[in-house]
C-alpha cells in the first residue's frame, strides 16, 4: 500500500477485508464486526480514525458512517456516488423512519434506467409525518409522499416502483420538476407496471388522483391494465392538475384543468 496510505499489519488486514467486500459505506458497527472476526482488539472508533487519517475512509454527513475509498481509486477519493448521503443515512440506523426515505420521480426514473441523465438535485420521498433528517435535507430535494406500494431496492437504495411513480405523478403533479423527462419515461413505466402493483399503489387514492391518472395515461398503451375496475374514470367536477394559478389547457374528456408543463406534451 503506497501513496501515503500505508498501514500497519493489523489495519492492513482490515483494509484487505474491505477491499474484498467492496462496501460503498462502512459503519462503526461494520468495523466492530470485522474486528471481532479478525481477532483485532483495537476499538472501532480508533480504527475508523486511523483509516480516515490515511484516506481509506472518508467522512459522510452521517456520524459514524464512512465512505470506503478502495485502492483502485489510488488515493482518498470517493465513488462519486450522488446517492452517498442516502446510503450513509440508511446504513446508520439512526432512526426507525430511515426505511421511509425512497428515491422518487426523476431520480427513480433515472435509477430504473429510463432517463438519459440524472436530475440536477436528486429527489427523495418521505411521508408527511416523518421529520426530514438534516443529512438528507442538505443534499436532496425532499418531496412529501408515502406510496402504499413497497419500494424495490436497486443499487442498494429503496426506489419507487413504476406503479408508484405513475400514481405519485397523478397524486401530486406540482411535485414534478421535469415533466419532459417523466413524460418520456411514461410508456416504459406503463409496460413495467402490473395490475396488482397499480392496485396497491392506488390504495386509498382520491377521486381526483384517479382522474389525473386516467388523464396521464390517456392515449398510451394500457391494454394490460383494467383501469375502470380500479375506479379510474371521468369525475363530475373539474379536477386541477397542478397549482390553481392559471389554466394552461382544459381536457374535457377527463374534466382536467392542467396548469403544469405536462399540458404542453399531453397527447
Amino acid at each position: 500500500m503506497s501513496g501515503g496510505r500505508t498501514l500497519g499489519p493489523s489495519l492492513a488486514r482490515v483494509v484487505e477485508e474491505l477491499e474484498l467486500n467492496q462496501p460503498v459505506v462502512v459503519t462503526l458497527t461494520d468495523l466492530d464486526t470485522l474486528l471481532v472476526t479478525l481477532d483485532i482488539k483495537t476499538r472501532a472508533t480508533e480504527v475508523a480514525r486511523r483509516l480516515r487519517e490515511t484516506g481509506w475512509l472518508l467522512a459522510t454527513k452521517q456520524r459514524g458512517v464512512y465512505e470506503f475509498a478502495p485502492g483502485a481509486h489510488a488515493g482518498p477519493f470517493g465513488h462519486g456516488d450522488p446517492l452517498i448521503a442516502l446510503r450513509a443515512f440508511l446504513a446508520s440506523n439512526a432512526t426507525g423512519d430511515s426505511r421511509n426515505a425512497t428515491a422518487c420521480l426523476h431520480t427513480a426514473v433515472w435509477i430504473h434506467g429510463l432517463a438519459d441523465r440524472a436530475p440536477n438535485q436528486h429527489e427523495l420521498a418521505l411521508p408527511k409525518y416523518v421529520r426530514v433528517p438534516s443529512a438528507l435535507a442538505k443534499t436532496f430535494r425532499i418531496v412529501r409522499y408515502d406510496s402504499p406500494l413497497a419500494p424495490e431496492y436497486l443499487t442498494g437504495v429503496p426506489v419507487h416502483r413504476p406503479a408508484s411513480i405513475l400514481v405519485h405523478m397523478a397524486t401530486s403533479p406540482s411535485s414534478v420538476r421535469n415533466w419532459p423527462v417523466l413524460r418520456g419515461a411514461m410508456q416504459d413505466l406503463i409496460e413495467r407496471t402490473s395490475q396488482d402493483d397499480l392496485e396497491k399503489a392506488l390504495d386509498g387514492a382520491t377521486t381526483a388522483t384517479l382522474a389525473r391518472l386516467g388523464y396521464l395515461l390517456d392515449g398510451l398503451g394500457t391494454t394490460h391494465m383494467h383501469l375502470a375496475s380500479l375506479g379510474v374514470r371521468r369525475p363530475d367536477h373539474t379536477v386541477w392538475f397542478g397549482p390553481r394559478d392559471g389554466v394552461v389547457t382544459f381536457n374535457a374528456r377527463w374534466n382536467i384543468a392542467d396548469t403544469t408543463a405536462n399540458a404542453r406534451n399531453q397527447r
